[in-house]
């Protein structure tokens, strides 16, 4: 039976429970929505934080030796706030925080090993060859766009996911126009019916896409 099949996505319980099903359906099929390809690892975060909101999920492709060797170097962060630092330093540009709060996380990212004595940033690689932040909706598919919208700064694409009963509801011209794909449920199965465009990814998604990925893997 089809995920939308249920009568609990007609009421306020039942719609998030339904939206559920189907990000565990995704969980289940993740490797056929993005395969990894080899050498890399896929990696399924759930309802992350992203200072912009929490997305259903995130699928992020990286490397597998990358990822190894970044957990080596115990090249660790604890907030989005310290990426968002370190690129504001290695672009030269301004991070939006209070020069105290600045100062602040430089000390820590000294500490760390993320800066050098000169402030310098350390060079470290990107590891994330492709990610995907994915929201779930069984039928408010503008509430999804709007979310995706908010979010996509932190993924290389985004999707809108949807039983396949309610995605002709899903306004074409919406998801061109914000550069969206759509997933589509069908009995278990998840298929593209329009495949995401793909942007350039921030050096800060890619600093905290990975730290969210190896603290997924050491769960």
């Amino acid at each position: 039976m089809s995920l939308a099949g249920t009568k609990a996505t007609t009421n306020r319980v039942g719609v998030p429970l339904a939206e559920r099903a189907l990000t565990g359906a995704l969980e289940d099929l993740a490797h056929s929505v993005l395969p990894p390809g080899p050498g890399r690892s896929l990696v399924h975060l759930r309802e992350v934080e992203l200072g912009t909101g929490r997305p259903d999920s995130i699928l992020v492709v990286l490397s597998t030796a990358g990822l190894k060797a970044r957990l080596r170097a115990d090249l660790r962060l604890a907030t989005l706030a310290q990426a968002r630092v370190l690129e504001s330093i290695r672009n030269g540009t301004a991070s939006g925080y209070s020069p105290s709060y600045v100062s602040h996380l430089k000390n820590l990212l000294l500490d760390k090993g993320w800066l050098k004595r000169n402030l310098q940033v350390t060079d470290v690689p990107n590891l994330i060859y492709r990610s995907l932040i994915v929201e779930a909706k069984i039928s408010n598919w503008q509430t999804g766009i709007c979310q995706l919208a908010k979010s996509r700064w932190a993924s290389h694409s985004s999707a809108l996911l949807m039983p396949t009963s309610t995605q002709r509801r899903v306004s074409r011209r919406s998801l061109s126009h914000n550069r969206l794909g759509l997933l589509v449920e069908d009995n278990g199965i998840i298929n593209w019916r329009i495949k995401s465009p793909s942007r350039e990814l921030r050096w800060m998604a890619d600093l905290w896409l990975t730290e969210l990925a190896i603290r997924e893997v050491e769960k």
